[in-house]
């Protein structure tokens, strides 16, 4: 499966990060970073214009779409361990 069929089969990755995350907030509304000690809610999930990104107010380190989340999730390298993560993210 590549890039392009999983956005399709996860309603352009949000269910990505629904499965990682949990609930995810209201448009426009923050959330803690589950990836580092965020005192203040400043994680925000949003629908781009192809596909659900993220971006962190506090960190910009945490930013990008449902397969940096999901690399972020499983331990994954997106430049080195691409195919391993889409692997991880079809078997889910």
């Amino acid at each position: 499966m590549n890039k392009h069929e999983i956005l399709q089969r996860t309603d352009g990755g949000l269910n990505i990060y629904r499965h990682i995350l949990g609930e995810i907030p209201d448009r426009g509304k923050c959330m803690r970073n589950p990836f580092r000690d965020d005192r203040k809610p400043s994680f925000n999930v949003y629908q781009g214009d192809t596909c659900w990104r993220h971006h962190d107010f506090a960190d910009p380190t945490y930013c990008g779409d449902a397969f940096d989340i999901a690399a972020l999730h499983y331990g994954l390298n997106t430049n080195t361990e691409w195919r391993e993560l889409l692997d991880c993210i079809a078997r889910d």
